[in-house]
């Protein structure tokens, strides 16, 4: 990152990946501007599209107002769920573009498939979760009736979590 201290203006270099998180690959490279070469050296812009899926990525609540004014200027959500699929941490994109259009109460063009996709992912972590709990409350010693109760389990619950 190099920041000019008097104007404010910063300028972030990657190689790879973006924060350890967002993969630069071919589809990124061929959306973005090459805006001047030196020697060995191009430096291009990447789109919007994929500044704003870059944004998705981070925890920084300045990035939410960023995703906030990048989708002023108008994005291609084709290009935002092809991209989706090639990035390592898919979910996190598809979560924090959800939370984003309930901060903002707008509904983007998130694909159905990535909405359905996230649902299924987090109904697993949190059966995995869940089972994890379980286990740690039999090796507590609690009995399977009182486990039940706890956590007040259905009878699919108990068939799946093979408490019968």
């Amino acid at each position: 990152m190099y920041k000019n201290l008097k104007t404010g203006w910063r300028l972030d270099l990657f190689l790879g990946k973006v924060c350890n998180k967002f993969k630069f690959n071919k589809r990124v490279e061929m959306r973005s501007d090459l805006k001047f070469k030196l020697n060995n050296l191009n430096v291009y812009f990447v789109s919007l599209e994929d500044i704003f899926i870059m944004k998705s990525l981070t925890n920084r609540g300045r990035d939410l107002d960023d995703m906030n004014q990048i989708l002023g200027f108008g994005l291609n959500f084709d290009i935002i769920n092809e991209e989706i699929n090639y990035q390592e941490d898919k979910f996190k994109i598809i979560e924090r573009i959800i939370y984003f259009e309930n901060q903002y109460t707008v509904k983007l063009n998130l694909s159905k498939k990535h909405r359905v996709d996230y649902k299924l992912f987090v109904n697993e972590e949190n059966f995995k979760l869940l089972k994890s709990q379980v286990q740690k409350m039999l090796n507590q010693g609690k009995t399977k009736e009182e486990v039940i109760n706890y956590f007040e389990l259905s009878k699919g619950e108990i068939e799946k979590l093979n408490l019968r």
